[in-house]
């Protein structure tokens, strides 16, 4: 986030509720921010 915004971040943490909820953040989000990650590493 710090890379494309330099303004306060404000941060509110969630618990998944389920193991469904749980194989969604992974299987959607991690590769997801891999891609973010390597693909597009400036703004």
């Amino acid at each position: 986030m710090g890379r494309c915004d330099t303004g306060r971040e404000l941060v509110d943490g969630v618990t998944p509720q389920g193991i469904w909820q749980w194989s969604h953040e992974i299987i959607y989000e991690w590769p997801a921010l891999m891609k973010a990650l390597v693909l597009r590493p400036d703004c």
